[in-house]
């Protein structure tokens, strides 16, 4: 009969939906970044070197330039306002293991005071004597300020 057939295909269609939810659950599960190692080398190769362009990823727009073959990310964050060096975020990775660097693009030396010590004054140094000291500095700085803004 018709209403048997028309059952039947709302049966498939609730089960094709169902299949189609898991698919785009488990999508999001395993890229929460909302990037795919696919994605992140399409836009490298599609950029020409000294091209600016607009990045949309995770509810954030953001202004994304090709330099000397890296994709870098304009870092706006409030969470780094306080630190003037970081001006950059290299996305090299999709797991947020990325590299933060400089207005010259040069990796990021954590200062052992980073209310007293600017980049260029570090660079100035020789910047490795010292490093591992302002790393241990750096990191409890920010686990201190983390905790802060959590209450806590």
């Amino acid at each position: 009969s018709a209403a048997a057939g028309d059952q039947a295909g709302k049966g498939r269609g609730a089960a094709a939906a169902a299949a189609d939810s898991r698919v785009v659950r488990g999508f999001m599960e395993t890229h929460c970044s909302q990037l795919t190692p696919y994605g992140l080398a399409s836009v490298a190769a599609s950029l020409k070197e000294h091209q600016l362009a607009v990045f949309f990823r995770n509810n954030h727009f953001n202004a994304l330039f090709k330099y000397e073959g890296g994709v870098y990310l304009l870092v706006t964050d409030q969470g780094y306002a306080a630190e003037p060096d970081i001006v950059w975020e290299r996305l090299d990775s999709v797991n947020g293991d990325t590299t933060f660097c400089t207005g010259t693009f040069s990796a990021f030396v954590p200062h052992r005071d980073p209310a007293t010590v600017s980049y260029s004054q570090v660079a100035a140094a020789g910047g490795a004597a010292g490093q591992d000291d302002a790393l241990t500095d750096l990191d409890a700085a920010i686990a201190a300020s983390l905790a802060a803004g959590a209450g806590g």
